[in-house]
């Protein structure tokens, strides 16, 4: 079977494909998640007798085991009203574990739980998340099963309620273990004709899902990219491709009105239904996912362009089906555009210095956990601490030869090329600076550049002064491979 995403495109349904059987994931147990009784007892203890005071009178409500932390949740009874606060100031002060908690809890107002990690914790499997009846039984559109909460129940939302993602992380490997969570959970529910990726790597990380070029990936018309469409780590492949999803969400919101539709789900439900056919200029609309991995490296090469086709996307393009998955890897560098984060995200954050700008989530604790998978997901103005789910190199590539063994001679879902030319829209955020001649004879004189310069030179912000170096950069004025280095050919 042979399906060509430029045509008219019908959920296919009756073709051989087959989603990937829940077998083909570990189902190995884990022993380092045993918490024995004496450790429980132990831990106890050591909270009644810390909060131990004749205005206070505490008892150990319940106990529950996840698999990175324990919660304990007491029953405060405060009998002097200035000490309200004493409670979880003393618990969070005086515990030494790295990764302890205080939350308090709705249900009642003297009720709080603290979290105490595990001595021995545990990996959380995907399989665990995927066979849990929420997930079995789940209705959404693009499910998302990251892992587990503290309660030890699966942790599961609808990527397009949220509609985009937003990861701060430090460590490289808990952002790995985040994207192929989610990557797994959505290749396990939707068909290749529902879903397409656009990745933008800046590493080999994510080559194991080569096999599934054809089938997964959305990459933009001959000429912008090379033949890997996982290649987007040289940033005039990337930027091209975030300019080809521009213009595939433009043309989306033609069709949205052609047809009278509201969203994607509206318009792909007419075509389903043949309400709409290929006739008369309407195609099927999958969705797709760019995962962007390292946003604040795109950002320095490519500069205000990026930023700004990034931030539309992210404000318009969940409408069409566009979802944006952003992750800022390291301690320090560029903060992000407050219009970004702020355009229906969800914030994921691990563990990070409490002084570093790159964390999005606005909530205090996230220096405190543990690593290994262990984030806090702000989705909806609610915070969740979750225990990510693990997925080893041999089960990814299990699912991943299922799927491409199937679906050998189907046609990659192919972009549309960018043309700002007359786009009235496009060219508002892509003409020129005024200061432009005049950097550019500036830059040539001083024979290099960087935005602190420019901000001095001409007396502006640190945004404007991006802009401006990235135009330099986009006319030839500044080489492309070294950006502070100025061409003598202009």
């Amino acid at each position: 079977m042979k399906s060509n995403a430029n045509e008219n495109q019908i959920i296919m349904t009756n073709d051989d494909y087959s989603l990937p059987p829940i077998e083909l994931l570990n189902d190995r147990k884990m022993a380092t998640n045993h918490v024995t009784e004496e450790e429980l007892e132990t831990k106890k203890k050591a909270i009644i007798k810390l909060l131990a005071s004749p205005v206070l009178s505490v008892e150990i409500v319940s106990t529950t085991i996840g698999a990175t932390v324990t919660i304990f949740e007491l029953d405060v009874k405060v009998y002097a009203r200035h000490d309200k606060g004493f409670v979880p100031n003393t618990i969070a002060l005086c515990l030494e574990c790295l990764g302890a908690r205080v939350v308090r809890r709705v249900r009642e107002e003297s009720t709080i739980s603290v979290e105490i990690p595990n001595e021995r914790p545990s990996k959380v499997l995907i399989r665990e998340v995927m066979e849990s009846e929420r997930v079995q039984n789940s209705t959404l559109e693009l499910p998302v099963a990251i892992g587990k909460t503290a309660e030890n129940e699966p942790f599961v939302f609808d990527l397009t309620k949220t509609p985009n993602l937003f990861f701060s992380c430090s460590s490289h490997l808990d952002k790995i273990m985040a994207i192929n969570a989610i990557m797994m959970s959505l290749l396990y529910k939707k068909h290749p004709s529902q879903l397409k990726f656009a990745f933008f790597p800046m590493n080999t990380d994510f080559n194991l899902y080569y096999g599934l070029n054809d089938n997964y990936f959305a990459e933009p018309q001959s000429g912008y990219s090379n033949e890997n469409p996982l290649d987007n780590e040289m940033p005039r492949y990337a930027g091209k491709t975030i300019k080809s999803l521009y213009a595939e969400m433009k043309a989306r919101y033609f069709l949205l009105k052609k047809a009278a539709c509201c969203n994607i789900k509206d318009y792909n439900a007419k075509i389903t239904n043949k309400l709409l056919t290929a006739d008369d200029g309407y195609t099927y609309m999958p969705y797709i996912v760019a995962v962007i991995t390292e946003y604040n490296e795109f950002l320095s090469y490519l500069g205000c362009d990026f930023e700004m086709i990034t931030m539309r996307l992210a404000e318009f393009g969940r409408l069409v089906g566009i979802h944006l998955i952003i992750t800022n890897h390291g301690a320090y560098g560029i903060p992000v555009n407050n219009l970004i984060k702020h355009n229906k995200m969800a914030y994921i954050t691990f563990n990070m210095p409490r002084i570093s700008p790159l964390v999005v989530a606005e909530t205090p604790d996230f220096d405190l956990f543990t690593g290994r998978g262990d984030m806090l997901v702000s989705m909806g103005g609610e915070t969740t601490r979750v225990q990510c789910a693990y997925i080893d190199k041999a089960e990814l590539k299990q699912v991943v030869s299922h799927i491409g063994n199937q679906l050998k001679d189907t046609t990659t879902y192919t972009l549309p090329k960018y043309s700002p030319e007359g786009n009235a829209e496009a060219e508002k955020f892509m003409r020129r600076d005024p200061l432009f001649e005049e950097a550019a004879h500036y830059v040539q004189e001083k024979q290099m550049i960087s935005v602190p310069l420019i901000q001095r030179r001409f007396k502006v912000g640190q945004h404007r002064a991006s802009c401006i170096v990235s135009q330099l950069f986009d006319a030839g004025i500044v080489e492309p491979n070294i950006r502070h280095f100025v061409s003598s050919a202009w």
